[in-house]
């Protein structure tokens, strides 16, 4: 048997003769179940605060646009230029929805998403 089995079992025993005191512990364990998940989410908001300046965007963020724009003009039937593009073997599973993102949105600024 597990101790969370154990724990709540203890509880229940304890909700028979004393249900106050049971009400109490039920709440403490809840707010401490809250305490651990913020504490949780405040640790990787602050790892991912560390590591942010080492993060940018890439120097080939533009052949990257550039041959998800060939394929989606592939895609849609408006240009065989794919066929030879130098860089078509390069996928383009997260930027083809950016790309189109972008088109839908009408952004003049790659930047800007």
């Amino acid at each position: 048997m597990s101790n969370q089995s154990q724990y709540y079992l203890m509880l229940d025993s304890l909700a028979a003769r004393h249900p106050r005191t049971a009400s109490v512990m039920r709440r403490a364990t809840a707010i401490a179940a809250a305490r651990s998940a913020w504490l949780i989410g405040a640790l990787f908001l602050w790892a991912g605060w560390a590591v942010l300046d080492d993060y940018t965007v890439t120097e080939d963020s533009g052949m990257q646009r550039e041959t998800a724009a060939i394929t989606l003009d592939y895609i849609l039937g408006r240009s065989d230029v794919l066929l030879n593009h130098p860089d078509r073997i390069y996928g383009v599973v997260f930027d083809l929805p950016l790309l189109l993102l972008e088109r839908l949105l009408d952004l003049q600024d790659s930047r800007a998403l």
